[in-house]
């Protein structure tokens, strides 16, 4: 594009010029591509709860992920994404037991 980059804004997808593409633009197209291709139709908003809920799954710790989502609060992200923890009590409980017969 040369003079006529603007893409100063750390994006990973842009327009041509390097500017913002519009949400309602990329859930447009996005849709339009999933139709064309007869894949499932997902919003970019479940992409981002997938995401989440995987790395709670996976471990992550809910103050990073609660960076990374950039909440405004640290509730908002164990309201969306917390039945992802629903297992830590059992996998708590194992652990505790383990250690307490000294095989850990």
């Amino acid at each position: 594009m040369g003079s006529g980059w603007q893409g100063s804004h750390d994006l990973i997808a842009t327009q041509a010029d390097g500017m913002p593409i519009h949400p309602q633009v990329l859930s447009r197209d996005s849709g339009r591509s999933s139709k064309a291709h007869d894949l499932p139709q997902i919003r970019f908003h479940d992409v981002r709860h997938s995401y989440a809920t995987a790395a709670l799954a996976d471990g992550i710790p809910v103050k990073v992920l609660w960076e990374r989502l950039g909440h405004a609060e640290i509730g908002a992200t164990l309201r969306a994404d917390a039945h992802a923890l629903e297992g830590d009590d059992h996998k708590a409980a194992e652990l505790s037991a383990a250690f307490s017969h000294g095989k850990v």
